[in-house]
């Protein structure tokens, strides 16, 4: 199973990535350069950059705080039925 990530050590990884970005000649390499100096999968970093991007709203798509929202919904609805 995989390890999860503490969530201060993603957010770190995000930020290394948005801030040498201009340094690297892609995306790729950025993500590659910040998975490897902190110690974590390549795809690790994507997709917490992804999620990133989603709750910033500069990309199209559900944030992750959307999913809990209507969870939390679904249950008052069931309990006021």
């Amino acid at each position: 199973m995989p390890q999860k990530i503490h969530p201060p050590l993603r957010a770190r990884c995000v930020r290394l990535v948005r801030e040498h970005r201009q340094e690297c000649p892609n995306q790729t390499a950025a993500v590659s350069a910040v998975a490897r100096q902190a110690g974590v999968s390549y795809e690790s970093v994507r997709h917490r950059l992804a999620g990133a991007k989603l709750d910033d709203g500069t990309r199209p798509g559900v944030t992750s705080e959307e999913p809990a929202e209507i969870k939390c919904l679904k249950a008052e609805n069931r309990r006021l039925r």
